[in-house]
């Protein structure tokens, strides 16, 4: 009836760091796992005349920092495959959602603060600027029922428009934090 697709691996560090092994490792997780269950469970699904299909992609796929170049190329990739995947099928009985959420207080999150970039490692000591799962899935759950293909909950929104707009102001906001 219902796919969460959600799995992904984060560890932070800078694109000169990170071996190449750990890039395509992240980018065979993140964003081939994504393809390989999607492309699973859909025909599956046609076959039962529908189902839920959410694919969690990520604000950071649209939203850059440094030392985390590696994990927004694979949530980058995962994006624009949903964005296609659903414009390729809008006609079928399948409701598809991409979720693009910004920093969620999930052990995923630990995985960056080593190496990953300042704004995470505050957010995670101090507990703050992050949602809770619970806020992700009922973004999702009344995005699928109003019949959207994208949500951006939280500030993932504001995020998106800011670095299309202004990407030179987001960078030197992200230098900071």
């Amino acid at each position: 009836d219902r796919l969460m697709q959600c799995a992904a691996i984060m560890p932070g560090d800078s694109i000169l760091n990170m071996t190449a092994e750990l890039t395509s490792r992240m980018m065979d997780i993140n964003y081939g796992g994504t393809v390989n269950i999607v492309k699973t469970v859909w025909p599956l699904m046609e076959q039962r005349g529908g189902g839920d299909i959410m694919v969690f992609g990520s604000m950071a796929g649209d939203v850059l920092t440094h030392n985390l170049g590696a994990y927004s190329a694979t949530k980058s990739a995962t994006n624009t495959w949903a964005e296609v995947l659903h414009y390729e099928n809008k006609d079928t009985p399948i409701r598809f959602l991409l979720v693009c959420p910004p920093m969620v207080n999930t052990p995923l999150v630990k995985q960056a603060i080593e190496k990953g970039p300042g704004s995470i490692k505050t957010a995670a000591k101090e507990n703050k600027n992050m949602v809770t799962p619970e806020f992700i899935i009922d973004a999702c759950e009344t995005a699928i029922e109003k019949g959207e293909w994208v949500v951006r909950p939280g500030s993932a929104k504001f995020m998106v428009r800011l670095r299309r707009f202004f990407p030179r102001l987001l960078w030197k906001m992200m230098e900071k934090a």
